[in-house]
């Protein structure tokens, strides 16, 4: 029989179809429970992803909205605050009004006030000047002593023969050196220096470095961290420099001290190979020797490791000989004769010595003589002679001198052996000899000097240098008969001196000082000059001029004569130096001129007791005085309507005084005690304190509102939209200024105003501030509110909608259960009969 077998594809696709149908009614279940449209991420990608937007969108409006709240918060404090002070000053305002009339307050008693003041002192005056006038002495001289010198040349102190052995090639070495710089990287456990390295060798870091995020500290931390034989760590800065610990030029090139770094994160950094060692030079020196003579550096051979100047050392040091010494400069030796010959001239010099090792070989000038000895010169002076002087014989006290060396020496030894009283001094000044008479005359100008020598011995000989006496002068005789004022002779007799200018006018004013008592006037000398002062305080002898009459003495060489005049001045009477006039606000407040003593504070006194001897109309002041001030004091209205008026001086001659008299004012009038001001003052006082603490201490968030700080409130959804509140600096009511005490009542209403305005202002400010506040707050309102309608209508579910569809789904998924049912039932009917039939005939099992 022939029959169909149905396959298992209809039963694979109700399945399908099953599955499909079950998940629908679940996501119908689940929108008709949760009331949303959008319940997993594939339910509705594009509606979910507009719905986040919307939802960041109101997230941010209302974050807005909570700061906008807080500036309306902060408005709200200060308002409060402004009010609060604005109340209180209208109160002090009405205090200040108040204490005008007295009107509402009983009086405690007498108002009591302190004084008006103004000082000025006394700076400068005289009582009078004396008349004086001056002469001056010319043409007199003291005399003066003739002199003259003897001068010897051409002889030689003698010198030693040197010679200078230059030590050229050796060096000192250098030690190689490289770096590690550190550049660059940030605080952090995985920004490391991990490893450093040199020829490829051993990490000589003791272990790995983190960076402090310095690079200075982080160099630092490297030069302690490493460890290796033959080098030494240092740093300066960011760079960490490894140094050998031996001089050698094998450490450069060829790729030795070769430098690696390993770093992890961000730390940077950059290198200099080890480079730049120089071997020392190592230098055997054998022997030194003078003319061929035995060696002088001990006969054992030296061993100097170092550069040319260790090398001159060493020889210096070992250097041994009687007759020559060395010393040293830098790399140079300087061998030295011990005697001043030249018989060593000449003289040959050889230095031996050997490079040892690899270092720069040293060399230097070997085989130079001794040059430049000379021998000095030995001289003996026979004799000195002075034309005119001991009869023209010798003046040498030991007949003749002998000396060796230079003209130096031959003129100290002269100068040493001559002592003659014809002679005040006899002295050496470089190779000469001088000579000063010891009388004062012209007669010996002219007189020759003269010295005679022979040459005993050395390579020079001595001369001698003829001189002569000059500059002698004679001393000059003076008389002078009058010195006449105004043709009035005020000496005391004819003056007659010996001398010159000076000693005369110390004679002249000694005579007209002993006439004082009958001719008016005193005299001083300076110098040459003689100073006339008339003994009264006058003008009367202002152009008097001075004269002087000299007698003949029959010699007119070097006679006194009248030099400069100067005539009579500056005479002055006391009552030209004086105050005259001491006014307030324009009235004089003294009756008579005071007159300058000569002393500021003396002056000063006599001032304070002209004013309280004065009574001055309308008002009445007093004075006092302290050292060179004097203080004038509002006397029979003792109340601040005396402030700021004008004080001023007049003075005439030499009296003077600190006084501008335009800005000069009288001060310093305040209330003490008693009345009804002194009481409401007080309560003013107390209103400041509140005033004060209420804008000094105003605040919101514990931040204070009145400091000038700028506050901003972030609106809408990006924070570079923001609403400032008012900026304003609260200072410190000015107490003296509200003082009433101390002011007239309108001084304080005008400060009171002044600092009502500002508040009120400032009041305005913040009222427009909230105003805005309240606008931008009703504004994102509504943006949130329209914002979560339209994230509403998409994420929200469609209920009847979904109601349907979940019928729909519901009947298609019992459907697809029927049809899966019966192609299971259908495919079991012809599996057993496979089955079965397999069975019969023995082939086992048959599974599809």
């Amino acid at each position: 029989m022939s029959f169909v077998i149905n396959t298992n594809v209809g039963s694979v696709l109700s399945t399908q179809h099953l599955g499909s149908y079950a998940r629908k009614v679940d996501s119908a279940v689940v929108s008709i429970a949760t009331g949303k449209r959008i319940n997993t991420a594939g339910d509705f990608l594009k509606g979910e992803s507009l719905a986040n937007s919307f939802m960041v969108q109101s997230s941010a409006l209302k974050n807005s909205l909570s700061s906008i709240k807080n500036g309306l918060s902060l408005a709200d404090a200060a308002e409060k605050a402004l009010q609060n002070s604005q109340n209180m000053l209208q109160s002090m305002r009405e205090l200040a009004v108040q204490s005008s009339n007295g009107t509402y307050l009983p009086r405690t008693g007498k108002a009591m006030y302190s004084k008006s003041n103004a000082t000025f002192s006394v700076t400068a005056g005289t009582n009078g000047r004396y008349a004086s006038g001056s002469i001056r002495l010319t043409g007199a001289t003291e005399g003066a002593n003739s002199s003259g010198s003897l001068r010897f040349s051409g002889a030689h102190a003698g010198t030693q023969a040197r010679a200078t052995l230059l030590i050229s090639g050796a060096v000192a070495g250098t030690n190689a050196q490289g770096y590690v710089r550190i550049s660059g990287g940030t605080a952090d456990v995985g920004n490391t220096i991990d490893s450093i390295t040199i020829d490829g060798g051993s990490n000589i870091l003791t272990s790995a470095i983190t960076h402090t995020g310095n690079n200075s500290t982080t160099a630092e931390a490297v030069k302690n961290a490493i460890s290796a034989a033959g080098f030494t760590a240092s740093r300066s800065g960011a760079n960490v420099y490894i140094t050998s610990t031996t001089k050698d030029s094998a450490q450069d090139g060829g790729g030795f001290g070769s430098l690696a770094v390993t770093t992890s994160g961000d730390v940077t950094t950059t290198k200099s190979d080890i480079q730049g060692g120089v071997t020392t030079s190592q230098t055997t020196i054998s022997g030194l020797t003078i003319d061929g003579g035995s060696n002088l550096l001990g006969g054992v051979p030296l061993s100097v490791s170092g550069d040319t100047a260790a090398i001159a050392s060493a020889i210096q040091t070992a250097f041994s000989s009687g007759g020559h010494t060395a010393t040293v400069s830098s790399n140079r030796v300087i061998i030295t004769s011990n005697t001043k010959d030249s018989s060593q001239n000449d003289d040959v010099i050889n230095l031996t010595m050997s490079n040892v090792g690899s270092g720069t070989a040293a060399t230097s000038n070997s085989g130079l003589t001794l040059t430049g000895g000379y021998t000095p010169t030995t001289t003996t002076v026979s004799s000195v002679t002075v034309a005119g002087i001991n009869g023209g014989n010798n003046l040498l006290n030991s007949g003749s001198i002998t000396v060796t060396g230079d003209s130096t020496a031959i003129a100290t030894a002269v100068a040493a052996d001559i002592s003659n009283s014809a002679f005040s001094s006899v002295y050496r000044s470089g190779s000469s000899v001088n000579f000063v008479r010891s009388i004062k005359t012209a007669a010996e100008n002219g007189n020759t000097i003269q010295g005679s020598s022979s040459n005993i011995a050395g390579a020079s000989s001595a001369s001698i240098t003829s001189g002569s006496l000059s500059g002698g002068d004679d001393t000059s005789i003076n008389t002078i008969s009058a010195i006449k004022v105004a043709g009035t002779n005020i000496l005391a007799g004819n003056v007659s001196h010996t001398g010159g200018n000076t000693g005369t006018a110390t004679t002249v004013k000694n005579a007209i000082n002993a006439n004082s008592a009958t001719s008016g006037y005193r005299a001083e000398s300076s110098g040459a000059t003689i100073t006339i002062t008339a003994t009264d305080k006058d003008t009367t002898d202002n152009g008097d001029n001075i004269t002087m009459t000299r007698l003949s003495n029959g010699e007119a060489l070097n006679e006194v004569s009248q030099g400069t005049v100067v005539n009579f001045s500056g005479g002055d009477t006391p009552s030209n130096n004086a105050f005259t006039e001491i006014r307030v606000n324009g009235v004089k407040i003294n009756n008579n001129p005071i007159l300058h003593t000569e002393n500021n504070s003396t002056t000063a006194a006599a001032i304070s007791a002209e004013i309280n001897a004065t009574t001055s109309t309308p008002r009445n002041y007093t004075a006092s005085s302290s050292g060179a001030n004097v203080t004038i004091y509002s006397d029979t209205i003792a109340y601040w309507e005396d402030n700021d008026k004008s004080l001023s001086v007049t003075s005439i001659g030499t009296a003077a005084h600190n006084n501008d008299n335009s800005n000069a004012i009288l001060d310093g009038s305040v209330r003490l005690d008693g009345g009804a001001v002194v009481y409401i003052n007080n309560r003013i006082k107390d209103v400041i304190l509140e005033v004060d603490d209420q804008m000094q201490n105003a605040s919101h968030n514990k931040l204070n509102l009145f400091t000038g700080n700028t506050l901003s409130f972030v609106t809408g959804k990006n924070i570079e939209n923001t609403i400032s509140a008012p900026t304003f600096s609260y200072t410190a009511l000015d107490s003296d200024t509200l003082d009433l005490t101390v002011n007239a009542t309108k001084t304080s209403l005008t400060y009171i105003d002044t600092t009502l305005e500002n508040i009120r202002s400032v009041q305005s400010q913040y009222a427009a501030f909230s105003n805005r506040l309240e606008h931008e707050m009703g504004f994102l309102s509504d943006a949130v509110i329209n914002t979560e309608g339209a994230m509403s209508k998409i994420i929200d579910s469609d209920i009847a909608g979904q109601t349907a569809q979940l019928m729909k789904y519901k009947f298609l998924e019992d459907a697809a259960i029927s049809v899966y049912m019966q192609s299971r039932f259908q495919k079991r009917d012809v599996l057993k009969l496979y089955y079965d039939q397999f069975k019969v005939e023995g082939q086992g099992k048959m599974f599809l």
